[in-house]
């Protein structure tokens, strides 16, 4: 296999003209806009699909589980992987897999053979295959700064915006989708932002560095338990990871079974739900916003306990409220609140993180996160059938809110 060249030493990008060095980071971006774009999309139309086969919460709960935890087994493979094939070509490979596999729903429903089964699979098989690009493109954005010649941190928080960009703009694409052509129809969008992503990674962003040489000598299981030792041995780290886990199960089913199961109940239409996903992205975007320009600066455990109050006040008035319009302004809101937590968390681990194990502490991180989204689609589906929704919001009210007091213990000392 041909070696990339090794960061930081000259190659033919770093003497071009300024334009010419953006072309990279500029693609990154665009990659993840346009994947963003169609993700929403079926983030939209799967749901609308389920409904319109099955009644039950359960069975829409159950497609949202194999869908993320096929998410979080394809986000632990991506590691070991992208070591040996490098991000670049692994990105590529990964939306174009993802691309043919969600095919399978629009054959199955062309030959009148959909079900809620085949919804399942071919969404999880779609997670497992987009996956890794998701952590490709973070691998490649060191790279793409450095041949800009831009300041990585503000790259960093530059790329965080373009996939909340992107919800705001599949969300009323989704609407529009699902409304003329219908659910299973607009999913056609998704394959296409895949398409586009794989050339775009492709065609204009340059092969960066990679030491297989390393991860060999080491193994994907070693870095993993050393992972697991870090983060596990700082009590910071570990309530913080606690938490995570647990505002995750809380936050997993928001859009793919609490926002249908409130709408429907409400008689809201279908195409709603595309209002609601624009309209939480859109609070967060301004949040994330906010933080960046006021916020970053100030201690954490106040940010913190803002997110969790906010949150938990915006289920508490969903479960009062009635009708897409209530839905659209409390997820708004729910969306302005949980902004600013992903960036105060990182600020966290990184203020309390060793250096030289900081990278793989986040992605262990990032595993207990992942496994918790399909624990959460589960629960949720099972509480609905059991209880009344206003029931299990205002639950899940209470645990934001009395999330608040452990968290203030953790982050005060």
């Amino acid at each position: 296999m041909t070696r990339d060249a090794a960061p930081g030493t000259d190659t033919p990008a770093a003497s071009a003209a300024p334009s010419v060095r953006r072309v990279p980071l500029i693609t990154l971006l665009l990659s993840s806009l346009a994947t963003m774009i169609g993700s929403t999309v079926t983030m939209a139309a799967v749901p609308l699909a389920v409904l319109t086969l099955s009644s039950s919460s359960l069975a829409l709960g159950a497609v949202g589980a194999a869908e993320t935890a096929a998410a979080a087994i394809g986000l632990v493979l991506a590691g070991p992987l992208a070591d040996r094939v490098g991000p670049r070509r692994l990105a590529a490979w990964s939306a174009l897999t993802a691309a043919v596999v969600l095919t399978a729903i629009l054959l199955a429903d062309a030959v009148g053979q959909l079900h809620v089964w085949v919804l399942a699979c071919a969404g999880a098989a779609t997670a497992l295959a987009a996956a890794p690009a998701l952590v490709c493109r973070q691998l490649l954005i060191s790279p793409a700064a450095r041949a800009a010649g831009a300041d990585e941190a503000r790259v960093q928080s530059l790329y965080w915006l373009f996939p909340r960009l992107g919800i705001v703009i599949g969300a009323p694409a989704a609407a529009v989708l699902v409304t003329t052509a219908g659910p299973v129809a607009a999913i056609w969008a998704d394959i296409g932002s895949y398409l586009v992503s794989a050339l775009l990674v492709t065609g204009f962003l340059p092969a960066p560095g990679h030491r297989a040489e390393e991860a060999g000598a080491h193994g994907y299981l070693g870095q993993l338990r050393e992972g697991i030792r870090a983060m596990t041995a700082n009590r910071v780290i570990r309530s913080m990871a606690i938490l995570a886990f647990v505002l995750s199960v809380l936050d997993a089913p928001r859009i793919p079974v609490i926002a249908p199961l409130y709408l429907r109940h409400s008689g809201a239409p279908g195409s709603a739900l595309a209002w609601v996903v624009a309209a939480y992205t859109a609070g967060s975007l301004a949040g994330l916003l906010l933080y960046a320009l006021l916020l970053a600066r100030r201690p954490a455990l106040p940010v913190v306990a803002g997110c969790l109050l906010g949150t938990a006040a915006s289920y508490a008035a969903l479960a009062g409220a009635h009708g897409a319009g209530a839905a659209v302004l409390c997820m708004t809101v729910m969306g302005f609140a949980q902004g600013p937590f992903l960036p105060v968390m990182v600020s966290v681990l990184t203020a309390h993180t060793d250096p030289a194990v900081r990278g793989r502490v986040l992605s262990t991180l990032l595993a207990v996160v992942s496994a918790a989204l399909p624990l959460g689609d589960l629960l949720f589906g099972s509480l609905v059938s059991a209880l009344p929704l206003p029931a299990v919001l205002l639950t899940t009210a209470a645990v934001y809110a009395g999330a608040v007091w452990p968290t203030a213990r953790v982050l005060g000392r």
